[in-house]
């Protein structure tokens, strides 16, 4: 019983739906796959960035055209993880358009350029992260670039942050992080590190902030990542 579900279930998912989809809706499809708002952003031009400089559709697209694609990102002085992403969202595209029945992977032997890893240079040490801080003018913006360093947290998840994200742990506190792919995990903060954040949302502050935006906009409707 189990193996016929399962069966049944595959079937349904692997079943073409390509009838009468275009290039632009196969791409909406696939974009609305990525969770994260800024990586759908970002996949939709690198796609656009192959229709324009293949100016094809996608179901004329062959392998040899990927191929002078990549050459082409490789001559254009985009740096080579930027070509990386690029190509790897590209592969994604037709793996994607070929298991829904739109149209065969020419990506199948695209390769991704190698990248050396300049982590290590990019590390900045205690004391300058420490003087970014303290020449930091704003108070929130003091704040939220020690929450950033203290908790390894991306930009984009520092701007989800919201109030309720704020838990008290003993002496010290705890936020709750939504970050990339859907994954959530808590972070301990040291005690003066939460003092300042619950500082800056002030003391007895009614409940119904919080869902509010730790770092808001202008008009304090929505959180900006603009520190």
């Amino acid at each position: 019983m189990r193996e016929r579900y399962i069966s049944t279930v595959m079937e349904t998912i692997d079943q073409p739906i390509s009838s009468g989809l275009t290039d632009a809706k196969v791409i909406e499809l696939w974009a609305q796959r990525q969770r994260s708002p800024l990586t759908r952003s970002v996949y939709l031009r690198d796609i656009r960035r192959l229709l324009s400089a293949t100016s094809l559709k996608l179901t004329e697209t062959s392998a040899l055209d990927l191929e002078r694609f990549a050459e082409s990102l490789a001559g254009s002085g985009l740096a080579p993880i930027s070509q990386g992403r690029t190509l790897a969202a590209v592969r994604s595209f037709f793996r994607f358009a070929q298991r829904i029945g739109y149209c065969a992977n020419p990506a199948g032997s695209l390769d991704l350029p190698r990248t050396d890893n300049y982590l290590s240079e990019r590390i900045m040490s205690e004391e300058d992260v420490g003087a970014l801080i303290a020449h930091e003018p704003d108070e929130r913006n003091r704040v939220l670039l020690t929450i950033l360093y203290m908790g390894g947290l991306r930009v984009s998840e520092a701007c989800g942050l919201r109030w309720r994200n704020l838990q008290d742990r003993g002496a010290a506190g705890q936020i709750l992080v939504h970050g990339k792919g859907g994954r959530t995990r808590a972070i301990m903060l040291p005690a003066a590190v939460c003092g300042q954040l619950t500082g800056l949302r002030g003391v007895g502050a009614p409940t119904r902030q919080c869902s509010r935006p730790v770092r808001a906009s202008r008009s304090n409707a929505r959180a900006s990542c603009e520190l």
